[in-house]
């Protein structure tokens, strides 16, 4: 039996919601740190998960939490979100701090303004074994 291809949109534009976990502890302390592209990011875009529950985007990491945001939001900033899974994607033309860091940190501000917190510990929360 074949199984039927997923067919993934070429971007999320839409009332999505997406989900940014928060794998550091300063990105709780300080929103928009968690939307500043790290440097293996770079090449692909901010990771979100979207398509699931928070707890399930949550449950692969060793978080301090969870923050959301509308994928129609973040479009309306002149940014992408591409998927590349069934419940990932990637929010693209973001720039580097260190190519630009006052447009990056400028776009960083704005998704935190827009993120609304989910979830916060204050303490790591281990990713939940299978």
């Amino acid at each position: 039996m074949n199984a039927t291809p997923i067919v993934l949109p070429a971007t999320l534009k839409n009332e999505e919601v997406l989900f940014r976990v928060l794998t550091r502890s300063k990105w709780r302390e300080a929103p928009l740190l968690a939307f500043l592209l790290e440097e293996h990011e770079r090449e692909t875009g901010l990771s979100v998960a979207f398509n699931c529950t928070s707890e399930e985007a949550e449950a692969e990491f060793d978080s301090y939490g969870v923050r959301s945001l509308i994928a129609n939001q973040v479009v309306k900033l002149g940014l992408k979100v591409v998927p590349d899974e069934p419940t990932h994607a990637n929010i693209q033309n973001l720039p580097h701090k260190e190519d630009n860091e006052v447009e990056a940190m400028r776009i960083a501000e704005e998704l935190s303004q827009l993120s609304v917190a989910v979830r916060i510990r204050d303490k790591r929360q281990a990713k939940t074994q299978p």
